[in-house]
């Protein structure tokens, strides 16, 4: 069975003044699709607008406007770009104040991901991070795309098992917190400036990959992509980076 990737990623970046990090993460994401699979649709804050055939522009253009709360693109096999885009000057504050405004959802199934690759995946993800300043955010792998996109959006859907579905509800407990602590770790860990000074030299992590972003922050990588396994199996590596992250951690 062929896994599919999951990834929430959460900054700053008002997107509605600067749409083209998401332009190049839907495109990269998008190039191998079949046009006509591919849909999209944007919302206001009281309403999902209808669905219509993807256009690259278009959705641009609605996200540059400011009008666009929500803008997403989606394929019925399972591609799923969600991201909250609206005007930072039309926002209200949070509730209980955290370190990040914006948050992008992505999951994608199996068979998805054959056509789009999966290196070229992740690199696009990362990219999309390092452009928005990432705060915080993970990359994982899951058995299923509903999995993945329900532990993207925090969002319960059918096909899930009852520890799947508490597991997607417990790892958004802390998602105010975000920023100030690390979401994760998973496969990939993204981390800020501010962590990568508390962690020092990210070698000692023993990752596979460690990539410097422009903001000060990073990502790390567990293993190769030919080596990555389900979240829902046992990893003793990701044990080792879970207590090797500990002073980023809760």
């Amino acid at each position: 069975m062929n896994l599919s990737l999951g990834a929430a990623l959460y900054y700053d970046l008002d997107l509605s003044t600067e749409p083209t990090p998401l332009r190049g993460l839907w495109d990269a994401l998008t190039h191998d699709l079949p046009a006509s699979k591919l849909v999209q649709w944007t919302g206001t804050v009281s309403r999902v607008g209808k669905k219509q055939p993807f256009d690259l522009a278009e959705i641009e253009a609605a996200v540059a406007t400011g009008n666009a709360a929500t803008a997403a693109i989606e394929t019925d096999e399972g591609l799923l770009v969600l991201s909250h885009a609206a005007a930072a000057a039309d926002l209200r504050a949070p509730l209980v104040p955290r370190p990040w405004i914006y948050d992008t959802a992505i999951a994608i199934s199996g068979d998805d991901l054959a056509k789009i690759g999966s290196q070229r995946a992740v690199d696009a993800i990362v990219a999309f991070a390092d452009a928005v300043a990432v705060q915080a955010g993970i990359l994982y792998w899951t058995d299923s795309v509903a999995y993945a996109s329900a532990l993207a959006t925090g969002g319960i859907s059918g096909g899930l098992t009852s520890e799947q579905e508490r597991h997607v509800r417990d790892s958004h407990d802390l998602s105010n917190h975000w920023g100030r602590i690390i979401r994760g770790p998973a496969w990939g860990t993204f981390l800020n400036a501010a962590q990568v000074a508390i962690l020092g030299d990210l070698m000692d992590l023993h990752p596979a990959k460690a990539v410097p972003l422009r903001s000060g922050g990073a990502y790390v990588q567990l293993t190769a992509i030919g080596e990555a396994t389900s979240i829902d199996e046992p990893s003793p590596p990701l044990d080792r980076l879970r207590a090797a992250l500990a002073p980023v951690l809760r």
